[in-house]
């Protein structure tokens, strides 16, 4: 007898296959994968206040202008752990909205409505994140590159067009901003395949469940 992926006779599923997935809707599901990355995001910014604690950045008051420690140290540093602690929690979110509505529908997402859901969860994502731009990874990320490809002296933040009154701002607003928005399209294509393998995972994880339920009741 024909059956679907948790060892079911699928017949009277069939007309639902067609219809497509039941919770399918492409503004609940944007918004499902809207809160797991907000959610995401305020976990990595706790970790990051963590990070922050622990490993203290240096003034540009303190150091007279040299922040070189900050820009090849302290920041990439702190934004790979906030991107990390990000895409973990990310995740696990999309982990478990997958097993959750495999297991009660019995059927997985389909592909197109997943791809479909998740970039206009991560557009209004990213929409909304323009407004805390500050504490994005990109940002702690961007300014060590721009060091790195020589476009401002990290050991003298007080030179050239910043005529003396530096600070992270105009560092930002001169030398490095389109370096943040490159950084970001890429995390937010990262967001997109972690979402996915997330749910994937979790729908995978829901189809086990099932089938060993099922094999326990035929017992």
């Amino acid at each position: 007898m024909p059956s679907n992926r948790f060892g079911e006779d699928y017949s009277q599923y069939e007309e639902r296959f067609k219809e497509g997935h039941p919770r399918g809707g492409l503004i609940l599901n944007a918004v499902y994968l809207l809160l797991i990355l907000a959610i995401a995001f305020f976990a990595s910014q706790i970790a990051g206040v963590i990070f922050g604690w622990i490993f203290k950045a240096d003034t540009i008051e303190a150091t007279r202008g040299d922040l070189s420690r900050n820009f090849r140290l302290i920041y990439p540093i702190h934004g790979i752990f906030v991107l990390i602690v990000f895409y973990i929690v990310a995740y696990i979110g999309a982990n478990k909205l997958g097993y959750n509505l495999a297991y009660e529908y019995k059927m997985p997402m389909p592909p197109k409505s997943h791809t479909a859901q998740s970039i206009l969860g991560i557009i209004v994502f990213e929409l909304f994140s323009l407004i805390l731009i500050d504490f994005l990874p990109s940002w702690y990320l961007s300014g060590p590159l721009a060091a790195l490809f020589g476009f401002f002296d990290p050991s003298d933040v007080f030179a050239s067009e910043l005529e003396g009154t530096a600070t992270i701002t105009k560092l930002w607003l001169i030398y490095y901003v389109w370096l943040q928005v490159i950084l970001e399209v890429i995390f937010a294509v990262g967001s997109y395949f972690v979402l996915r393998a997330g749910r994937r995972s979790g729908e995978a994880r829901a189809f086990e469940a099932r089938k060993r339920l099922l094999e326990e009741l035929q017992q």
